[in-house]
């Protein structure tokens, strides 16, 4: 697979194939600045060249494959309700929903989809743990954990899902978080390294995030399955965008 890069004035674009071709993945340009995913230059098939095209329409999504692919989703344990939002909506039966949606895009594209916790069968691709936040029923935001040794195939995902959703929810009262969603430091917009306990027992060769999508005591009940749909649409394309750039077989 031969991939590119295309700038326009929109986005940075890792395009594959030729005649225009199409786009496995972009960056949006904010403020005159893109910040480069790593995973894009660590992939076994690296960009080749850049093209700067901004007359051009915008690029079409590739159709992308992910047959092959293992992808395990996680959530808390089912004793507790989580995180609580107006009305009695519980993070329990929204993450259930999310994950449903999540399953049946990846599945569509081929890959396997799972929901269980550590310990994990063997030949994963990744691990994404699903949660939700609450705070004062005002604040609201996204934000994508990684774990205190977290590796670099761990940012990468990190990365993907958190500009996923950065895309999906492009309005200021659920940009990425300038303050950590979580307890623990802020390394880069939406991302936070901390010891979140849903990734203890995530295997190191294999690359696992924690994801809050959303402050669900900060949504009104009629908008509920709205932002649990959009979210959890965006992390499916979060986690599709990481695994094309991933090589198939890897732990």
């Amino acid at each position: 697979m031969t991939t590119w890069l295309r700038l326009s004035q929109k986005a940075l674009y890792l395009m594959q194939g030729s005649d225009g071709g199409c786009s496995l993945d972009q960056i949006p340009i904010r403020d005159g600045q893109i910040l480069l995913p790593e995973g894009w230059f660590a992939a076994a098939h690296l960009p080749q060249r850049l093209v700067v095209d901004y007359d051009s329409p915008e690029p079409a999504p590739c159709q992308v494959s992910l047959i092959g692919r293992r992808v395990i989703l996680g959530q808390r344990p089912l004793a507790t309700l989580g995180a609580l939002g107006l009305g009695g909506a519980s993070e329990t039966a929204e993450v259930q929903q999310q994950m449903q949606i999540i399953q049946e895009l990846l599945t569509a594209k081929g890959a396997e989809v799972l929901v269980q916790s550590p310990p994990l069968p063997e030949r994963v691709d990744c691990f994404v743990a699903l949660q939700l936040n609450s705070y004062d029923f005002n604040r609201n935001g996204h934000g994508v954990v990684v774990d205190l040794d977290a590796t670099p195939e761990d940012m990468h995902l990190a990365r993907a899902i958190a500009l996923a959703l950065d895309r999906a929810f492009p309005d200021e009262a659920l940009a990425p978080l300038v303050q950590p969603a979580v307890p623990g430091v802020l390394i880069a917009p939406g991302i936070v390294q901390h010891g979140e306990r849903a990734l203890h027992d995530v295997p190191g060769p294999v690359p696992g995030v924690a994801v809050y999508s959303y402050y669900i005591d900060a949504i009104p009940g009629e908008r509920l399955a709205e932002y649990t749909s959009v979210a959890a649409t965006a992390i499916a394309q979060g986690i599709s965008a990481f695994l094309v750039t991933r090589p198939l077989g890897m732990p």
